[in-house]
């Protein structure tokens, strides 16, 4: 978490779970909503982890994160 990399790679992990996004796991398919379930558990231990042992570093992942998506967003923006 000390490294630019470190932080983005633990943010695509917990945002790939959905954790970020205050989704749900539901799904009418119980093994999908199994698999849902799974991955939010282990983005739940790793932000657990992350505010344990570096909290300043989870600031930091989240608005590197969010400067990043507004700068995806802006390059989207232009070309169109």
């Amino acid at each position: 978490m000390s490294d630019p990399r470190g932080r983005r790679i633990a943010h695509r992990l917990i945002a790939a779970a959905g954790l970020l996004a205050g989704g749900t796991t539901f799904d009418t398919n119980f093994g999908v909503m199994a698999r849902n379930e799974g991955r939010q558990e282990v983005a739940r231990a790793l932000l657990s982890d992350v505010l344990n042992h570096c909290p300043k570093q989870l600031t930091e992942m989240l608005d590197e994160a969010e400067r990043e998506r507004r700068r995806n967003a802006g390059s989207r923006s232009k070309a169109n």
